[in-house]
């Protein structure tokens, strides 16, 4: 066997895993103080006021001139992180379990299912549709009987195996809601076209659909307006009149999730589950600073690794949207005139069009090739550097990925420059790698064995360039374009 095996990576000043860290020993703690040992049984006990606000204010209270219990989350966070997780100020409580916390809205969330699982369960009994009753009554046993754990892992409140950062779940609310072995969770990068309208996944030997996005009371999703050009020039506001120009959209981002209809009925699947949708990535700009430090690399121009914005859009079939009520929550790919929540109530509101999507904040490296001015080319090079430095790093290709920007190039560069960033919440560390000379020269070799010519295809195919998640630009990717490029660098620059 041949070959160097790199341990992994994983960068500890991550403010999202941190935060889970230290609510896994806050209520660590909670849980064992008292007679609180009790409530860590189920969900139940755990939620036994069913008030929000009266259990956040219990875990405040829990925390508040606790010294102990401070001293030891300032024994395991870094240092680094201190400011930014409120460990210097004292607001590490509310970012905790505050009113924005993700603590308060699961448990808002939850309390809201559990609320209408009972209205509808009466409604039934009422009628005496007691078959209706009963199956609305073991999705509400399923919720209220889960295990404490479970609930705070599930809902990343606590951390996870493997670290997950922004994960989502499709919540089944109907048939098999009962059931311990079905784990719906999914990137947010994922979940935004896996759990869009139409599409289907397959879990358990059955095909899964989502009805709608799961909404929480008082924490309801900000929509943003939006627009961008080819060469990937995003822009972003709040305010519509701040964005120029046409073609402007809204989205927001689904964080709670996804849900199933209350009726959902699956079945097994007849053929493979069908992705209709993939998603983009556009640059929003360096996050601290305006231009980090730049390393040339046999005329190549190539930042030290810095945070930067990115913003990852799913908009549906040929870019036509998604139809989203803000009110309930369905969610459709195409315009119905009436609509019912997930829970088969009539909706009297609107349904507006909605992109889904969501900011990524993580490290990013800035690339400018020569005179690379044309998008495809641009595109072309971008990936292939991107799998080629996935290869050389020694990490997964998922990890990795790119955007495009236009940029007011120093003479001699190219006006379009690639944006490569680690598709990891707050940064894994591997795009910062790139920075040393010797990596990035094994990088390009990397990316050129992929465009040689080893696949045998005219341009592009899943064998050197193509992959499920750049399907937008399936038609216009072109090795021989990348090639030409990386051949006119490594003339100059040493490749191991």
């Amino acid at each position: 066997m041949q070959g160097v095996t790199r341990p992994p990576l994983m960068r500890l000043e991550n403010r999202k895993i941190v935060l889970r860290h230290m609510s896994s020993l806050v209520l660590g703690q909670f849980f064992k103080s008292g007679n609180n040992h009790e409530r860590f049984e189920r969900v139940h006990t755990f939620l036994a006021t069913n008030d929000v606000d009266g259990l956040s204010s219990e875990m405040r209270t829990f925390c508040e001139g606790n010294r102990s219990l401070e001293e030891s989350l300032l024994e395991i966070v870094p240092e680094a992180l201190h400011s930014q997780v409120g460990l210097a100020d004292g607001s590490w409580i509310g970012n905790l379990f505050g009113r924005e916390s993700r603590f308060y809205g699961a448990v808002a969330g939850t309390l809201d299912d559990v609320r209408e699982l009972e209205s509808i369960q009466q409604e039934f009994a009422n009628q005496r549709k007691y078959a209706e009753a009963a199956r609305v009554d073991r999705r509400l046993r399923a919720v209220l009987d889960d295990r404490t754990l479970n609930f705070l892992s599930r809902t990343a409140i606590l951390p996870k195996y493997g670290f997950p950062v922004d994960t989502v779940e499709l919540e089944v609310k109907g048939e098999y809601s009962s059931r311990r072995d079905i784990s719906l969770q999914r990137d947010l990068s994922q979940a935004v076209a896996e759990y869009a309208p139409g599409s289907q996944v397959v879990a358990n030997k059955k095909v899964w659909e989502s009805g709608g996005v799961k909404l929480v009371q008082g924490q309801e999703p900000v929509t943003r307006y939006y627009r961008y050009d080819e060469e990937g020039n995003f822009e972003h506001s709040l305010n519509k009149d701040e964005i120029r120009g046409r073609g402007v959209r809204q989205y927001f981002t689904p964080q709670w999730g996804f849900a199933t209809d209350l009726n959902y009925r699956t079945r097994e699947p007849i053929r493979k589950a069908e992705r209709l949708y993939t998603t983009r990535p556009f640059f929003g700009g360096f996050a601290e600073v305006a231009e980090p430090v730049s390393k040339i690399f046999g005329g190549v121009s190539i930042t030290l690794a810095a945070p930067g914005s990115l913003f990852i859009l799913s908009e549906g079939h040929q870019q036509r949207q998604f139809r989203v009520c803000l009110s309930c929550g369905r969610h459709s790919a195409k315009r119905i005139a009436k609509h019912r929540t997930l829970y088969g109530k009539p909706c009297g509101e609107r349904m507006g069009r909605y992109s889904y999507g969501y900011e990524l904040v993580t490290d990013v490296v800035r690339i400018m090739f020569p005179y690379l001015d044309d998008v495809d080319a641009a595109y072309s090079l971008g990936y292939s550097l991107a799998l080629g430095s996935s290869d050389a790093l020694g990490v997964p290709q998922n990890d990795l990925n790119v955007a495009l920007s236009r940029v007011e190039a120093p003479s001699g560069f190219g006006m379009i420059s690639l944006i490569l960033y680690d598709d990891v919440p707050g940064g894994a560390g591997f795009v910062a790698r790139l920075s040393r000379e010797e990596i990035f020269a094994e990088a390009l070799y990397r990316a050129r064995e992929r465009v040689a010519g080893g696949c045998g295809c005219d341009s592009s195919c899943y064998g050197c360039l193509r992959s499920y998640r750049n399907q937008f630009v399936h038609s216009v990717l072109d090795r021989y374009k990348a090639l030409r490029f990386i051949e006119a660098v490594t003339k100059v620059l040493t490749v191991v």
